[in-house]
């Protein structure tokens, strides 16, 4: 037999990349978040960057990659990893709604029911007594069993600690308070036949479930549809457990039970994070994560090249329109796909400019007036809406007003001269009339 020193194979494990289906909205605030807790215990340094951590973490999580295979292919150690996840766990779980809070948000914000329900995540067969207890009689399985709260169309709002796979749902539900929290709060809830018998309030039922029939109990045809029709309003609760189980890492736990309760909070968080909408204050924050990342030249050119010379509100939500959609793919320090130099800079400066005209459209006293005002056009007979509504100058009407719609907050006035001087037509915010000829071909606002 021949003797050899060769290596069969490379020596340098092979390393591929897959996608993470997750928007750069999510790898920024967990970096960020990582960021700030870096700066609060006096961090220095990190072998690598917040948002290459926050990629390697949300891996783990999304796709249920084990840790040894992540630190392998970051060159890093496997204990490493796990302290990453467990930290970004624990700074996610801290920003977690409580069950009372979440309760008054829902209230406050015009809801008037939330739906409930428990589902169990299954976890491995451990050996010993004490494993005996996550035993699961319903699923067949081992598992943790925990209830979570949606609103109407089935956003999580709340995730309660991971308890034991054997405990009822009507227990778990009395160990939360949840009948507490619920009359507090002013809210009605429901539920499925697992919670019968929580809310034994005849008169004033805060928990609504269906009807139980039995072997000498038979429905009858009211009861029947009363199920179905409660069955079609829990459906989105059903949807919210889908979404938080996209996180694969809820597929089979592999970790010691107990960490999943701050587990589940923390994918509570990720998982609110990819449907909040984007508000006017995250296109601000936009704005400034893109003048820390180039120098602003040449704001008046930025301007000009937008074709934006005024500080209307209109040109300004375009403005900020225009450079988050551009911005979208940007992320810090490189860990994502990032922008040429050149296209960086001009994005910079329109965010500039955004902040500047933001500025000094406050600093005017002329206030668009909030709202739309609608008319239908007397040539045409097409109805449209004018497209800026400020308070002060003479706006055009082009083509006439027949019939004018004023939804705005504001009174307006209707003229049929472009200097605003003929005798007037007076419409009330919220209201509309109509109009014969000589048609009125602008208005004025305020």
């Amino acid at each position: 037999m021949t003797r050899t020193k060769e290596h069969a194979e490379d020596p340098c494990p092979p390393v591929y990349q897959c996608r993470l289906p997750l928007s750069t909205r999510t790898v920024n605030h967990l970096a960020d978040l990582l960021r700030r807790h870096l700066k609060a215990i006096r961090s220095r340094w990190r072998i690598l960057p917040p948002g290459k951590i926050a990629v390697i973490v949300l891996a783990v999580l999304r796709h249920d990659q084990r840790l040894a295979d992540m630190a392998g292919g970051n060159n890093v150690s496997e204990s490493t990893v796990r302290r990453w996840r467990d930290e970004l766990i624990a700074l996610l779980t801290a920003q977690a709604p409580r069950l009372d809070r979440a309760l008054k948000k829902v209230a406050k914000q015009g809801g008037e029911v939330v739906l409930i329900d428990g589902t169990l995540i299954r976890t491995q067969r451990r050996t010993g007594r004490a494993d005996r207890r996550n035993y699961s009689g319903k699923h067949h399985h081992h598992g943790l069993h925990f209830l979570a709260l949606t609103d109407e169309r089935g956003r999580l709002i709340w995730i309660s600690a991971a308890r034991p796979g054997r405990i009822h749902d009507i227990t778990a539900a009395r160990h939360d308070h949840v009948l507490a929290h619920l009359r507090a709060a002013g809210l009605g809830a429901l539920a499925d036949l697992g919670f019968r018998g929580l809310d034994n309030d005849v008169r004033d039922p805060v928990i609504v479930t269906g009807f139980h029939a039995s072997r000498t109990h038979k429905l009858t045809p009211g009861q029947k549809t009363a199920n179905r029709v409660l069955a079609v309003g829990r459906a989105p609760v059903e949807h919210g457990f889908a979404h938080l189980k996209n996180w694969r890492t809820l597929t089979k736990l592999r970790t010691d039970p107990a960490r999943a309760t701050p587990l589940l909070p923390a994918l509570l968080v990720l998982t609110n994070l990819r449907s909040q909408p984007l508000t006017v204050g995250g296109l601000l924050a936009r704005c400034i994560r893109a003048l820390r990342q180039a120098s602003v030249k040449n704001l008046a050119t930025s301007l000009r090249w937008m074709g934006y010379a005024k500080s209307d509100s209109g040109s300004l939500m375009s403005l900020l329109s225009w450079m988050c959609t551009s911005m979208a793919p940007l992320q810090r320090e490189g860990d994502l796909v990032m922008r040429t130099p050149r296209h960086m800079s001009r994005i910079a400066a329109t965010a500039g400019a955004a902040v500047l005209m933001l500025v000094a459209g406050m600093a005017t006293p002329s206030q668009a007036a909030e709202g739309t005002f609608f008319y239908t056009r007397a040539d045409t007979g097409a109805e449209t809406f004018v497209g800026s509504t400020p308070t002060g100058p003479c706006i055009a009407i082009p083509g006439g007003a027949r019939l004018a719609h004023n939804d705005t907050d504001t009174d307006a006035r209707l003229y049929t001269n472009s200097s605003c001087t003929s005798s007037s037509r007076f419409l009330g915010s919220r209201q509309q009339d109509e109009y014969a000829a000589p048609y009125p071909t602008y208005v004025k606002f305020g």
